[in-house]
């Protein structure tokens, strides 16, 4: 085991960006932390919008795969809560 990398208990604990931090350096048990942390919230957003449990599911596997393929992408410079809106000085026009 590579003593760099956190166990998942251990990542209970981290803050989102080391945990991020991790997940970009590819550690799969951080990228499962990140999902266990915001899956609950953006499967109830998803079954809000959908008013449906199998597509909710689905757009919740699909914003994981999405989100793990531009792990790379992340600048960390967003809202810590998935959901918030922009400030009005910082929404696009």
């Amino acid at each position: 085991m590579n003593p760099g990398l956190m166990t998942a208990s251990s990542l209970a604990g981290i803050d989102e960006a080391a945990v991020v931090a991790q997940a970009r350096e590819g550690d799969a048990r951080a990228f499962s932390e990140l999902v266990r942390r915001y899956e609950g919230k953006i499967f109830r957003l998803a079954q809000h919008v959908t008013q449906n449990r199998e597509d909710a599911e689905d757009v919740l596997q699909e914003t994981f795969m999405k989100a793990y393929e531009h792990l790379d992408q992340f600048q960390g410079n967003s809202s810590s809560t998935p959901g918030s809106s922009a400030s009005p000085s910082t929404r696009p026009s």
